[in-house]
């Protein structure tokens, strides 16, 4: 329970590679605690309230007795895999592991969180340089490194310091002061510790794809997952900018005489049934021979 909390936490929007060593080092030392206590409110709590240990031969859960089974399944004992593991040695290993997986996963990025944090906590200390070479090479250095010392000593940067990543990031696109620095942030942002996102594309594009569209092109399934991602359901969309718009073009109306006389619209329009009663009197009316 205690690392699948720490998966969905990862896994959402507003987690940034950033946070991952706080995330992570926060759920190590729950799973360690596992070791000497159980999770409160979790099932080994749950099912240690149920029993009732009356001496070591009586045990009773929710009334009724358990009786131990001291036969062995094997005639011999396994030579390979043991077949009498206590709980607390199971208990053990599984956290041992998950903490063994944490640390080398996070060791990974060690060195990529180190150059890039102090950046975005907005320090004097950052390695402008290592910044430059791993995430923004692209950009201009000279630049980069201006706007950053000009940001250190605005007037609103200890409420800057304050705030997340991406509100920081909102704040300085609405000001237009500093590009390169926001799109580094940006990139950072857009950098996600997990593949969450792709495989709910994935999914979105499963379900839009079936058999019945099996001839949709490349360009119409970009639109249908960008509206799908990016823009307000239908039941949330106001119409009347669009119409408002559409009303500003002069448009030409186009007179179309003979559509009320088409067959099909016998009996709703005057028009078609005079129409219907012209063409079977000229079919009547017999043709000279010549």
């Amino acid at each position: 329970m205690v690392f699948s909390r720490y998966q969905k936490k990862l896994q959402s929007d507003t987690i940034t590679i950033l946070d991952m060593d706080k995330e992570t080092v926060n759920v190590i030392s729950r799973l360690k605690i596992l070791k000497t206590e159980a999770l409160l409110g979790g099932w080994v709590t749950t099912l240690k309230e149920q029993l009732e240990i009356h001496s070591e031969n009586e045990v009773l859960l929710k009334g009724e007795v358990l009786t131990r089974n001291r036969k062995h399944r094997l005639k011999e004992h396994h030579k390979f895999v043991s077949q009498n593991r206590d709980y607390s040695a199971i208990c053990n290993e599984i956290v041992d592991s998950l903490v063994n997986f944490l640390q080398e996963r996070f060791d990974i990025d060690a060195d990529t969180v180190k150059i890039l944090k102090p950046f975005t906590e907005l320090e004097p200390s950052v390695d402008m340089k290592a910044v430059h070479k791993l995430i923004g090479n692209d950009l201009d250095l000279a630049e980069l490194s201006m706007e950053y010392s000009e940001l250190l000593t605005h007037k609103n940067i200890e409420q800057l310091k304050k705030i997340s990543l991406k509100e920081t990031l909102q704040a300085l696109v609405m000001t237009n002061f500093f590009p390169n620095v926001s799109v580094i942030m940006a990139r950072i942002v857009a950098a996600k510790p997990h593949s969450a996102d792709v495989e709910r594309v994935i999914s979105v594009n499963n379900l839009l794809k079936t058999s019945n569209r099996s001839s949709l092109s490349i360009e119409s399934e970009n639109e249908y997952l960008y509206i799908y991602f990016n823009l307000p359901p239908l039941a949330g969309w106001n119409p009347r900018p669009a119409i408002n718009e559409w009303f500003k073009k002069k448009r030409r109306v186009r007179e179309t005489v003979t559509a009320k006389e088409q067959e099909w619209y016998k009996g709703i329009f005057i028009s078609a049934n005079d129409n219907q009663k012209d063409s079977q009197t000229e079919e009547k009316v017999p043709t000279r021979m010549f």
